[in-house]
């Protein structure tokens, strides 16, 4: 089976081309960030990733109440921090312990049924999905790694996925979209004739 995909290296031509028109470029950026090249069984085998999975769903659902400002701070609750994970204050212990949900406040009030406890509180309108939950959970199991802000972060090279074709990648790029293409059983079309 062949694709219909148009064929584009990470330079930003086609073979035999001249550059990729802004709609094109536009079109292959879509696919890829909404993982139709790239599709999300990968991401669902990898461990759980404080920065790319749980500080979203804190962010949305939790930092308005426990996060950096201290005007909106309820319970003396930072979600924000790593202290405010795994520090114990006089008042109560960590609101996560590593590896174990039962012994974590944060999990309990997120699964609590009764609406006095449960967090986000229903009248904050944040209820978090089940995926979301299964996420957390995940997290704390993994042993709750815990990631300061990704701006503080060294970046990394990332790792370019084995192809069966390597003669065919000429950057990067190629390499993530033909892994795409190759795990679908499609095969990237032939090189153009550089006068069509």
């Amino acid at each position: 089976m062949k694709s219909s995909l148009p064929v584009v290296h990470a330079t930003g031509t086609r073979p035999g081309s001249g550059p990729v028109s802004a709609s094109a470029s536009a079109w292959i950026l879509a696919a890829l960030l909404s993982g139709g090249l790239l599709g999300t069984t990968a991401q669902a085998a990898e461990s759980v990733s404080f920065n790319r999975d749980i500080r979203p769903i804190l962010s949305d659902a939790c930092f308005h109440c426990h996060g950096p400002d201290p005007g909106t701070r309820k319970a003396g609750l930072r979600l924000d921090t790593q202290e405010g994970f795994f520090a114990a204050t006089a008042k109560r212990g960590p609101a996560v312990v590593s590896g174990d949900l039962s012994k974590s406040p944060l999990w309990q009030r997120l699964v609590s049924t009764d609406a006095d406890e449960v967090m986000p509180p229903p009248e904050a309108h944040k209820d978090l999905t089940a995926a979301q939950k299964e996420v957390v959970k995940r997290w704390i199991l993994e042993g709750a790694h815990w990631q300061p802000h990704w701006s503080f972060l060294k970046p990394e090279k990332a790792t370019l996925p084995p192809v069966k074709d390597a003669g065919w990648v000429r950057g990067g790029l190629d390499a993530v979209i033909l892994a795409g293409l190759e795990a679908k059983g499609l095969q990237p079309n032939p090189e153009a004739d550089r006068r069509s």
